[in-house]
């Protein structure tokens, strides 16, 4: 079972000579049988994160591990539109309150970043040094229990519900499901779990009668192309495709769309810079952890990209299996 992909000898740039003739790809039911896979040779390689068995992999020999820049955000999609968290000071208390150095350590075995915007910074696809600065000024989003706390008095949130969804099935969704409920009720909110199954949890993203009463669910996000614009607009834009809460801020909308029209790679990083630091204080979304792109190969197995542009780059025509 599995689709097999050959070299095509008609592609259209002759300078292409792939070394590997022929890739056969599965799918797996369960990081047991991944790993097993990976650690017999049966899987040869993978691009998969949120491995609980990283530490084991790294350390076989027949294994190697590579962890390159990524560009999806782990992050709470707040689904809300009445409730506490359409309030931004609850939304920055169970921000503070929440253990993302938890979650790094528990879903990501450590390969993800403590996050300071929503946009993992392997989105840095052009600006660099702009979006680097703009970046590295900006606070990491430490917890703070007691400013949490403090926040949550001042919005008056104490003792109120949120309902967040979930998937009892989805380990990583469960995990970080916990965690929040554990930071909101730290910061003296109820909350109530919505649990489906896996299949359906998709429904959250793509039903409106799936999300009626749910203030928020987990999800890995990303945009489609190397720009922090690339999510952000998806989520903050009025009648943008995932903004689930109705937000609108007219000074975040204002800079996206400067930034839209201006040709200067400095000048609009600067300005999506500047979209990235509002959102990260007013979270729209909440982020959790920023995932580093992670590449499995197997010992003899060479060439394949270890960052993002996997998702988008033919890396399949630098594979060699000659080594």
């Amino acid at each position: 079972m599995g689709v097999t992909a050959v070299v095509n000898p008609h592609y259209w740039n002759p300078a292409v000579k792939p070394l590997v003739h022929q890739i056969v790809i599965k799918g797996v039911p369960d990081i047991t049988s991944f790993t097993s896979g990976m650690l017999t040779g049966a899987i040869q390689g993978s691009y998969y994160f949120g491995v609980s068995t990283l530490d084991q992999l790294e350390r076989s020999s027949a294994v190697r591990v590579y962890q390159g820049p990524g560009q999806s955000t782990d992050a709470l999609v707040v689904s809300a539109t009445s409730g506490p968290l359409t309030n931004v000071k609850v939304r920055q208390a169970l921000s503070l309150a929440l253990d993302r150095q938890a979650i790094i350590g528990s879903v990501y075995q450590g390969a993800a970043l403590m996050p300071r915007w929503l946009a993992n910074p392997g989105t840095f696809g052009y600006g660099t040094s702009v979006f680097n600065a703009a970046y590295d000024r900006s606070p990491v989003m430490n917890q703070n229990l007691a400013q949490a706390r403090s926040l949550a008095r001042q919005a008056g949130a104490v003792g109120q519900t949120i309902t967040l969804g979930t998937s009892s099935q989805l380990s990583s969704i469960a995990a970080e499901t916990g965690a929040y409920q554990a930071a909101a009720e730290a910061i003296g909110l109820k909350v109530v779990l919505k649990s489906v199954s896996a299949d359906n949890y998709i429904n959250f993203f793509t039903s409106a009668q799936a999300r009626k009463g749910i203030d928020g669910f987990i999800t890995v996000n990303y945009g489609d192309y190397a720009d922090p614009a690339g999510l952000l607009s998806t989520i903050v834009l009025p009648g943008a495709s995932q903004n689930y809460d109705n937000y609108n801020d007219p000074q975040i909308t204002a800079l996206l769309d400067q930034a839209r029209g201006t040709a200067s790679p400095d000048a609009r990083a600067a300005l999506v810079a500047r979209a990235e630091q509002l959102a990260s204080q007013q979270l729209p979304w909440i982020p959790d952890a920023q995932p580093t792109n992670v590449l499995f190969l197997s010992k003899g197995l060479t060439g394949a990209v270890a960052s993002f542009s996997c998702m988008f780059a033919p890396w399949a025509d630098e594979l060699d299996g000659t080594s």
